[in-house]
């Protein structure tokens, strides 16, 4: 089988499986459900995914990645670093910027990795990984435009995605839409405590 078919096999059933997730729930889903949705035998699925939560850790790496893509090709549109770091938490983020699907999904998987589950946890940083990175550039530009205060941006980076998460687990039991607000006055008072303030 050619790598193109093997693409797109594999993107297929990713797509049908968090169709299921969103439907139904992750915990509600069987993989009998994806494969028969999918048309495939159970064989074939294990060709391409060992289990049902790798299925999930390839869509929400997928739905970061095109997320990335589509903040690079709008970024330069803002012009301090401040508002490009704003720009980055909304896209990733804020109910009005993400669609419902992976909301819910990343819910779904947030919960599951509050629930103690190391493994879970770690995937968790390793998603988080490259928004941190991304913040973490515009903190450094920040910092070389005399923006930024100097200060360990990998730390504020990591501040700032772990308070975006935690707002997010609080809201779990409501609308994702309404951690927006806290998420935004956090992330702004997160950066307005490095602002560089000319006393001159």
């Amino acid at each position: 089988m050619s790598t193109n078919i093997r693409d797109k096999r594999r993107k297929e059933i990713i797509e049908i499986s968090s169709n299921l997730f969103y439907k139904k729930g992750i915990a509600n889903t069987t993989i009998s459900e994806i494969t028969i949705t999918a048309n495939i035998g159970k064989g074939t699925f294990y060709e391409y995914f060992k289990n049902k939560e790798e299925v999930i850790d390839e869509y929400i790496k997928v739905y970061f990645e095109n997320m990335h893509l589509k903040i690079f090709e709008n970024i330069e549109n803002y012009k301090t670093n401040k508002e490009k770091i704003l720009f980055i938490v909304k896209s990733l983020f804020m109910s009005k910027s993400v669609d419902e699907k992976f909301t819910y999904i990343f819910i779904e998987f947030l919960r599951m990795t509050f629930n103690n589950n190391k493994e879970e946890s770690r995937k968790l940083y390793e998603f988080n990984q490259q928004n941190i990175d991304l913040i973490n550039k515009y903190l450094i530009k920040g910092i070389e435009e005399k923006e930024f205060i100097s200060c360990n941006t990998l730390n504020i980076a990591f501040e700032i995605i772990s308070s975006i998460l935690g707002n997010i687990v609080l809201s779990l039991s409501f609308e994702f839409k309404e951690c927006d607000k806290s998420t935004k006055y956090n992330v702004k008072t997160i950066l307005n405590s490095i602002e560089y303030k000319n006393t001159f």
